[in-house]
């Protein structure tokens, strides 16, 4: 199970609201050690292949969610030979852009197949990059169909069991659902800011303070199946379906080990919306333990407890709200892509010539426009150190000089950085700070080497 954005520090925050089961009871039954992301690209992609390969990006391909590609800026797990279910786009889905295999993969290479490899998530690279090559399925919440489904890649057209589980988890349900603290709100004050504090602001419909009502009149024509997302129900719905998905695949039912990949992202929605220190990620931390403990009891009455082994970890971590920081006198705030791209871009114009340089800005990395394969390094050094004039950038290197740097703070940029799909420069923001989200403009976000993104839990039980 992944825990989209949980960080170490979350299991010690919370503990006093966890209780004996779920997050709780799995640091009861075994003692929860903390893993550290040793690279620079800390996403819900790379982390999710990360720990399905036990790689990083420099091996297994992902360098970021959004990547320039010979088409362009594309969507890293974007497929048109296989489309999604339910769709009329060409924007399909796979794993192909992985280059290394998973550990489903290995587990059907050392059975000869007969091990069964299910994923399920509420974002579609997370249950694909865990899934790998050759999962018997990945399963995902497709927002703008408001429904799971899954791609061409995995089956011509949807299972039985799975047109069953979303004929009963449907967008009525969805419309009008009430999100109401499932504990006093008074008792998740001392872990929190206040409800409605600064940088909080509404998605999607959904007021900055609980309760939060998912009203078509409120969220944007289209949107319902998006806004689901930021509201715990969906997080359940998952659940469901990996107890769906176990039983229709009958897993555990045999002697060859099977996996189950679950990933509960609603966690990182409400991180990223309204913070790590919110009122909602304190309920979402609840709520989050109450289905993980459901999920491994219903686990161990279809298969038993001594055949099933669990293991709860998180793809990486996430930031303060830069203005609670910023409050208490301490340096922090939000970097703008385009200011980045224009310190970029003027360099390069008094290096090479004029021309509109960069061509995408993913952090950590950089594309330019293909001119700049034939320019010297220490013309891209420059353009890279330019970035450095922005107020809140704490790195910037180009790919070629890092070839040649050594030490712990740039091994998380070589991981980071894949030699054929990685930018032309890697920019990190200072601590504290983070990319502005031109959509949002509020929030928070993740994807830096520093500690609150890098450090995670790793909770193993049984097997």
């Amino acid at each position: 199970m992944v825990v989209d954005q949980l960080r170490m520090e979350d299991l010690d925050h919370y503990a006093p609201l966890l209780g004996p089961g779920g997050l709780g009871g799995l640091a009861a039954r075994g003692t929860p050690f903390e893993a550290r992301y040793l690279t620079a690209n800390t996403e819900t992609g790379p982390g999710h292949a990360t720990l399905a390969t036990g790689a990083y990006a420099n091996e297994h391909g992902i360098a970021t969610n959004l990547a320039m590609t010979e088409q362009g800026p594309r969507y890293v797990i974007v497929d048109d030979r296989y489309p999604v279910w339910g769709r009329a786009t060409p924007d399909g889905r796979s794993p192909a852009a992985l280059r290394v295999p998973t550990v489903g993969d290995t587990l059907k290479v050392r059975s000869n197949g007969k091990s069964r490899v299910l994923a399920v998530a509420a974002k579609d690279r997370s249950a694909i990059l865990t899934g790998g090559f050759s999962a018997d399925l990945a399963a995902w919440w497709d927002p703008d169909q408001a429904t799971f489904t899954s791609s061409t890649y995995y089956a011509a057209e949807m299972p039985a069991w799975l047109k069953t589980f979303n004929a009963a988890h449907t967008t009525a349900q969805l419309s009008g659902y009430r999100w109401d603290a499932v504990r006093p709100v008074s008792s998740y004050l001392p872990l929190t800011r206040p409800d409605d504090a600064r940088a909080e602001s509404a998605r999607l419909g959904l007021p900055p303070t609980l309760p939060k009502t998912l009203d078509p009149a409120k969220v944007p024509p289209g949107k319902l199946g998006t806004a689901a997302r930021y509201a715990p129900l969906l997080d359940g719905w998952v659940a469901d379906l990996a107890l769906a998905g176990a039983d229709a695949l009958e897993l555990g039912r045999d002697d060859e080990v099977d996996l189950l990949w679950v990933s509960f992202s609603g966690y990182d929605m409400v991180g990223h919306a309204w913070g790590p220190y919110s009122v909602e990620r304190a309920d979402t931390v609840v709520r989050t333990s109450a289905n993980i403990a459901r999920l491994m009891g219903e686990l161990e009455k279809r298969v038993g407890r001594d055949r099933l082994a669990v293991v709860v970890t998180s793809d990486h971590g996430v930031a303060p709200i830069p203005e609670d920081t910023a409050a208490l006198r301490i340096p922090a705030g939000r970097v703008a892509y385009g200011d980045v791209s224009a310190a970029i871009d003027g360099a390069l114009d008094a290096s090479a010539g004029p021309r509109d340089w960069v061509k995408l800005v993913s952090p950590p990395n950089v594309w330019l426009d293909p001119a700049a394969d034939a320019l010297p390094c220490d013309v891209l050094e420059r353009a890279a150190r330019a970035a450095l004039s922005v107020d809140g950038v704490a790195t910037g290197v180009s790919a070629c000089r890092l070839e040649h740097l050594s030490g712990m703070p740039w091994e998380a940029f070589k991981n980071a950085h894949h030699p054929v799909r990685g930018g032309h420069i890697l920019v990190e923001t200072r601590p504290y700070w983070i990319w502005r989200d031109p959509a949002e403009g509020t929030g928070t976000d993740h994807g830096s080497t520093w500690s609150y993104d890098q450090r995670v839990p790793v909770m193993v039980v049984g097997g």
